[in-house]
């Protein structure tokens, strides 16, 4: 069993499987399917209408009933904090971003590793920044030291000054803030098994920019979020483009996208759902042990 069917068939149908020293390809020619079923979130940990009290944000909103005056709140309070650079506990900043509240505000939350695409993004916002001044850049996360000090390196950029931030370490009331103030949340992952950073960031109407791979495929392009094929710097570049010129355009084809992609996962995805197919998978793995048992004594 793996967490999501797309990785499953990854592992068992494609190169990809050269990180598990093809494993699911051995497994495959012995006759071993691997099931997968996509993990689940509950919604209620990230309410993002009971948002002040729960996840200490600035303000609680409804992105559901496109309710969202409270977002922009958070946003506004988090681009404040980050105005000017300070010690953040063990979160350190480089960078800074200047109070443009109207200019989308790309966000990254996690490993700075070539696993998770943090090079990739690299590639990507190294390019973008410098074609398109409307828009922002807030990465948190550790990980890769050479990562690390690229991101540090671009956010302090003269050029970039007041655009790009990058909060260096962790913590979990700041990466709320940061979900519930951005617009867009960046995840171009060499390979994701599932993802729960996707959902996270929908229930608080931050709409995903994903490689479409392994559980990341259940964020559907143009409905729930954005998604691109290739893994490079310029395929994301060009999602990237898609995601901001929709924001320029039409906002309420955005606003849209983020009711559908709360209503997507609390309908498909919340754990009351998912665990039913949980159980089905096992229910199956009994019956299937038991008709083997009973063919091997009739034997």
């Amino acid at each position: 069993n793996t967490v999501s069917e797309q990785y499953a068939r990854e592992l068992q149908e494609s190169d990809d499987d050269v990180r598990t020293g093809w494993l699911g390809h051995q497994l495959r020619l012995r006759g071993i399917t691997l099931a997968g079923v996509t993990n689940g979130i509950n919604p209620a940990d990230f309410n993002a209408s009971r948002g002040k009290a729960q996840l200490g944000l600035t303000a609680s909103f409804d992105v559901a009933k496109g309710r969202l005056a409270g977002k922009r709140a958070c946003k506004e309070s988090l681009l404040k904090s980050l105005g000017s650079r300070r010690k953040r506990g063990k979160v350190s900043q480089a960078g800074r971003l200047a109070l443009h509240l109207d200019q989308p505000l790309l966000t990254f939350i996690g490993r700075l590793t070539a696993q998770k695409g943090v090079d990739v993004l690299l590639a990507a916002c190294d390019e973008l920044l410098r074609e398109d001044s409307g828009f922002q850049l807030l990465v948190l996360g550790g990980g890769d030291p050479d990562l690390e000090e690229q991101l540090a390196t671009l956010a302090e950029a003269e050029e970039f000054m007041g655009r790009i931030c990058f909060l260096r370490g962790y913590d979990q009331e700041l990466a709320s803030k940061v979900y519930a103030a951005g617009d867009f949340f960046l995840i171009p992952s060499l390979y994701e098994p599932c993802g729960l950073t996707d959902y996270i960031a929908q229930l608080l109407g931050n709409l995903p920019i994903v490689h479409h791979v392994g559980g990341l495929v259940k964020v559907l392009d143009g409905r729930t979020g954005f998604s691109y094929r290739e893994h490079s710097g310029e395929a994301l570049a060009e999602a990237v483009r898609r995601a901001l010129a929709l924001y320029r355009l039409d906002p309420a084809a955005i606003r849209n996208m983020q009711v559908q992609a709360v209503q997507h996962v609390r309908e498909q995805y919340s754990w009351d759902r998912v665990k039913d197919r949980y159980l089905s998978l096992y229910d199956q793995s009994v019956r299937m042990a038991c008709t083997a048992l009973v063919r091997e004594v009739l034997a």
